[in-house]
């Protein structure tokens, strides 16, 4: 399944985009607590041109809305000056929870032109009340396996006031090129473009945990086959870590990792914050088929960073568990400080998966 993008601002702005797009794309990761961004290059896919990290104001943006416009916009614009980021195309994300997904069969000789007048038919079918308040896309999954003179097309869809302030905002910046694209396909790109150390028919998992939500996804064949998200308050667990690593008076730089694996109150900690959300994340996939021959997962986020945090989830879910290095064979430009970018490159992976989005060409 090749999903080289899932949601674009309407079907003039996807136009707009084919005709003006130039340059490198920047990848913006919008959390809330802080702003992500990343440019890779565009002729040379292993290098990073840009990479900035921001904490927004508190309050800045809450469930997922925008509260405070002019501190969004202020941490934006210093983050662009200060790279000197030259680019109007930008890429953010959506929650899978917020996007409606629908799968329909067409014939397989029907040109692409008439696939996506039959999908905007069929979007009106599935959406009578709706069409007119939402952003559609759409991607051909290829020949159905019971009668393969029909092909399966999935549609993308998220209601138009879910996006637009934040499109908004990006257009009053001089960012007149935004594509919206959905997290899950987000990080399923990102993981795929990690280096291989397993089969291609092995199932590949990845459990992102970021400030407010939890994804896991599984992926096999380079197609993704679960996904499953979880509202999550993070800063509660970041929060009580740097608390009681204060209390032990040990520098970061000089953490004894043995000892905080060991460590019982550390481990009750993450137990307390983390541990009712992801026991109900993995006991959910233990429901289905998917769980089934996983035998390491990934993991990324905000809270991915957070010492020993691999070695205590895996004595939770007890499934091998290993910190995702998105930047494992990257290059960096000389404005970044690389040993600080490998550092944190575990929380830049949906920032990273943005970066290599493509602008539709359809």
């Amino acid at each position: 399944m090749n999903l080289r993008h899932l949601l674009q601002t309407g079907i003039s702005l996807l136009n707009q985009l084919k005709n003006s797009y130039s340059g490198d794309l920047v990848g913006l990761d919008i959390g809330t607590y802080r702003l992500k961004l990343i440019q890779i290059n565009k002729d040379n896919p292993n290098f990073i041109q840009h990479l900035a990290i921001a904490d927004l104001p508190f309050g800045s943006i809450s469930h997922g809305e925008i509260k405070q416009h002019s501190s969004f916009r202020l941490t934006l614009k210093k983050m662009f000056q200060q790279q000197a980021i030259q680019s109007k195309i930008i890429a953010i994300a959506i929650p899978h929870i917020l996007t409606i997904v629908k799968n329909f069969f067409v014939d397989s000789r029907l040109s692409p032109d008439e696939i996506e007048s039959r999908t905007w038919l069929e979007a009106n079918s599935l959406f009578p009340d709706l069409v007119g308040n939402i952003y559609l896309d759409y991607v051909a999954l290829g020949p159905s396996a019971e009668t393969p003179s029909r092909q399966e097309i999935m549609i993308i869809a998220c209601r138009k006031d879910q996006v637009n302030p934040y499109i908004f905002l990006l257009k009053e910046e001089g960012l007149d090129g935004v594509v919206v694209d959905v997290d899950c396909y987000v990080l399923q790109r990102a993981l795929l473009k990690m280096p291989k150390n397993h089969a291609p028919d092995e199932k590949i998992a990845l459990l992102n945990l970021d400030m407010h939500l939890i994804t896991l996804i599984v992926t096999k064949n380079e197609a993704l086959t679960y996904v499953h998200e979880q509202n999550y308050k993070g800063h509660n667990l970041l929060e009580d870590i740097k608390a009681y690593l204060a209390s032990k008076q040990t520098p970061d730089a000089a953490l004894d990792t043995l000892s905080l694996s060991q460590d019982q109150t550390y481990f009750e900690i993450m137990q307390k914050d983390l541990g009712p959300y992801l026991h109900h994340t993995m006991q959910f996939f233990s429901f289905t088929n998917e769980s089934a021959d996983v035998k390491q997962i990934y993991l990324s986020g905000d809270l991915a960073i957070i010492p020993e945090i691999d070695k205590l989830i895996e004595q939770l879910i007890n499934i091998k568990t290993v910190v995702a290095n998105p930047f494992e064979n990257m290059e960096f430009a000389k404005n970044i400080d690389e040993q600080q970018a490998r550092k944190m490159a575990p929380i830049f992976m949906l920032s990273y998966g943005l970066a290599l989005s493509k602008v539709n060409t359809r």
